[in-house]
């Protein structure tokens, strides 16, 4: 029998080459065996000299193929109810591009339109920090990704405690980055008498609160008789973990006709009785230490002076249906109030690239100076209440005042303003239930019956599941 390489080099052959006769007639039955055995490896052979037996040249390595960069992209930048936040975000754009090689657009909105929106006309969104509940429920915005908050750059571990362990999550995810959420605070007129308002033990039946206008000039503070009101029931009511102040968070029935909120509602309208001819050391107004004063044309700027919101002598305990007395008495941090997130968007086609904007304008110096921009803000990491220059531009406050702030937003003790559906619907009742008690034409517990009735109402038209949901998720319940 012919070896297969005889086989081949046969076959291979020129045909006037090849023998004749008997050889021949082997050769072709030697083919056949290897055929019926299915000796491929022999018949592949044959086959590749049969088609030409042709050499291979080995291939030429290919030249080494160059890296492909990304095509620069487009961000848009919504800034809602902020223009000195949005003046600071186009004052970056330069060093995004040479950053990033990308563009960076940054358009204003207000919050009538954030809230009647149905898609946002942007990458990356910057808001007040109450609306992140409505934006999660209309699904508006996306969760932070998790590479986000573990990379190096934005520094999680930084965040001042209530920031980070109160503020950030929504649920069992975080959907916004903080801009800073200032907490609420007494605010004074240095050229008034301080001696009624320095005390650390002072109470809200000693402080009568005034309007912006009527005592240092403030920035009006959105739905402030309902944000006062909150203020003095939380300070009358003992929370357990997991309890509520505004609503039952199993059936979202509303809680502000109970005692503590009468008790509230009854001093907020002795306060406002005692205003006119009343103490000027007792006098103050409610903000926080980065609000801009907005003196009247040719008058003089007056210097603010700030301390911790006041306690109460008692705390209603709902448990046991009784008032207990308030030893310890620490003042609560109250915020939610102002403050400002960023989110990317959900119709967001350049998510990836928007989430790298997001922590680059989260992070670090940039984030510092960003925040100083805002009337609204408030610094929120351990290593910016060092550098406070930012925010104390064109504001007047002391080394003791961004001390306080520092430590209010370092406690557990906290009331978080809830972040539903429709909250500025909830507060304007509030406010009108304030206005109706302290005119006169309703009592103090009508008032906050109709009040309760007209939130059941809201409740009921945005449909209580979802509300439910949301509060639920603003308390850290889980749905």
């Amino acid at each position: 029998m012919l070896q297969a390489s005889s086989l081949v080099t046969i076959l291979c052959r020129p045909t006037g080459s090849r023998l004749a006769g008997s050889t021949v007639t082997q050769e072709v039955e030697t083919l056949k065996r290897l055929i019926m055995r299915r000796n491929f490896t022999v018949v592949l052979s044959v086959w590749c000299c049969l088609s030409g037996c042709q050499r291979q040249e080995p291939s030429q390595p290919s030249a080494a193929v160059p890296p492909v960069r990304e095509a620069p992209v487009r961000l848009n930048v919504l800034v809602v109810n902020d223009p000195a936040l949005a003046e600071g975000a186009s004052l970056l754009r330069g060093e995004w591009a040479q950053r990033s090689g990308g563009e960076l657009v940054v358009s204003q909105g207000t919050i009538e339109q954030l809230l009647e929106s149905v898609q946002l006309p942007a990458d990356l969104v910057i808001y007040p920090a109450r609306y992140v509940g409505e934006l999660v429920d209309r699904q508006l915005i996306r969760p932070v990704r998790p590479a986000v908050l573990q990379n190096a750059d934005y520094a999680y571990s930084d965040l001042l405690p209530l920031i980070r362990n109160r503020l950030l999550p929504f649920g069992d995810q975080i959907f916004a980055l903080p801009l800073g959420d200032p907490p609420l605070m007494l605010a004074w007129r240095s050229d008034l008498s301080s001696e009624g308002l320095a005390g650390g033990e002072r109470t809200w039946s000693d402080v009568k609160i005034t309007a912006p206008a009527q005592s240092a000039g403030l920035l009006p503070l959105d739905y402030a008789s309902a944000i006062e009101l909150l203020a003095r029931a939380r300070a009358n009511t003992q929370l357990e973990s997991g309890e509520a102040l505004c609503f039952d968070p199993d059936t979202m029935q509303p809680r502000i006709t109970e005692l503590p909120f009468q008790r509230a509602l009854t001093e907020l309208i002795n306060s406002r009785a005692e205003e006119v001819g009343g103490d000027v050391d007792q006098q103050a107004t409610l903000g926080w230490p980065t609000m801009r004063s907005q003196p009247e044309p040719g008058s003089t700027p007056v210097q603010l002076h700030y301390s911790l919101l006041p306690r109460s002598r008692e705390s209603y305990d709902r448990s046991r249906q009784r008032w207990v007395a308030n030893r310890e008495g620490q003042p609560l941090a109250l915020v939610g109030i102002a403050g400002r997130s960023a989110s990317v968007t959900r119709s967001s086609r350049n998510a990836a690239s928007a989430f790298k904007l997001l922590r680059w304008i989260a992070s670090g110096d940039v984030a510092s100076q960003l925040s100083g921009q805002s009337d609204a803000t408030c610094w929120f990491r351990q290593s910016q209440s060092r550098k406070l220059e930012p925010w104390r531009s064109g504001r007047e406050f002391d080394d003791r005042t961004s001390q306080t702030v520092t430590e209010l937003l370092s406690r557990d003790d906290y009331f978080l303003l809830p972040r539903i559906p429709q909250i500025d619907a909830y507060l304007q009742v509030l406010d009108n239930a304030v206005q109706q008690a302290t005119a006169g034409p309703l009592s103090v517990e009508q008032a906050l019956q109709e009040a309760a009735q007209q939130w059941i109402q809201l409740t009921d038209q945005y449909g209580p599941k979802r509300l439910r949901t949301a509060y639920r998720q603003h308390l850290g319940l889980g749905k």
